[in-house]
Protein backbone atom coordinates (compact mmCIF):
# COMPACT_ATOMS: atom_id res chain seq x y z
CA UNK A 1 0.00 0.00 0.00
CA UNK A 2 1.33 3.41 -0.92
CA UNK A 3 0.29 6.73 0.04
CA UNK A 4 0.59 10.07 -2.69
CA UNK A 5 1.70 13.05 -0.94
CA UNK A 6 1.25 16.35 -3.04
CA UNK A 7 3.71 19.03 -2.17
CA UNK A 8 2.23 22.55 -3.21
CA UNK A 9 5.66 24.38 -3.58
CA UNK A 10 6.38 27.22 -5.76
CA UNK A 11 9.91 28.38 -7.74
CA UNK A 12 10.44 30.79 -4.87
CA UNK A 13 10.55 28.20 -2.12
CA UNK A 14 12.50 25.80 -4.36
CA UNK A 15 14.89 28.58 -5.37
CA UNK A 16 15.45 29.74 -1.13
CA UNK A 17 16.09 26.34 0.04
CA UNK A 18 17.81 25.02 -2.43
CA UNK A 19 20.33 28.25 -1.98
CA UNK A 20 20.36 27.32 1.70
CA UNK A 21 21.07 24.24 1.19
CA UNK A 22 24.19 25.01 -1.03
CA UNK A 23 25.24 27.13 2.27
CA UNK A 24 25.32 24.49 4.29
CA UNK A 25 26.76 22.33 1.93
CA UNK A 26 29.40 24.63 1.08
CA UNK A 27 30.78 25.04 5.07
CA UNK A 28 30.32 21.24 5.12
CA UNK A 29 27.51 21.45 7.98
CA UNK A 30 24.74 19.35 6.00
CA UNK A 31 24.97 15.91 7.15
CA UNK A 32 23.79 13.16 4.31
CA UNK A 33 21.15 11.76 6.41
CA UNK A 34 19.06 15.27 6.84
CA UNK A 35 19.76 16.41 2.54
CA UNK A 36 16.13 16.37 1.70
CA UNK A 37 13.69 19.06 0.78
CA UNK A 38 11.22 18.77 3.14
CA UNK A 39 14.15 19.16 6.41
CA UNK A 40 15.88 21.92 4.49
CA UNK A 41 12.71 23.52 4.65
CA UNK A 42 12.28 22.94 8.40
CA UNK A 43 15.59 23.83 9.27
CA UNK A 44 15.47 27.09 6.63
CA UNK A 45 11.84 28.24 9.02
CA UNK A 46 14.16 27.38 12.09
CA UNK A 47 16.48 29.73 11.15
CA UNK A 48 14.87 32.68 9.92
CA UNK A 49 12.89 32.26 12.95
CA UNK A 50 15.53 33.28 15.15
CA UNK A 51 16.69 35.69 12.92
CA UNK A 52 13.19 37.54 12.77
CA UNK A 53 13.52 37.13 17.02
CA UNK A 54 17.22 38.59 16.83
CA UNK A 55 16.05 41.09 15.03
CA UNK A 56 13.21 42.41 16.71
CA UNK A 57 15.15 42.07 20.09
CA UNK A 58 17.96 44.52 19.30
CA UNK A 59 15.11 47.06 17.73
CA UNK A 60 13.52 46.44 21.21
CA UNK A 61 17.02 47.37 22.81
CA UNK A 62 17.53 50.74 20.91
CA UNK A 63 13.84 51.82 20.89
CA UNK A 64 12.24 53.96 23.37
CA UNK A 65 8.89 53.84 23.83
CA UNK A 66 8.90 56.07 26.93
Amino acid sequence: MSIAIEDNLNAEELQAVDAFRQALILDELLPSKHDDHHMMLRLLFIFLSLMFRMTCSAFMKNTSLT
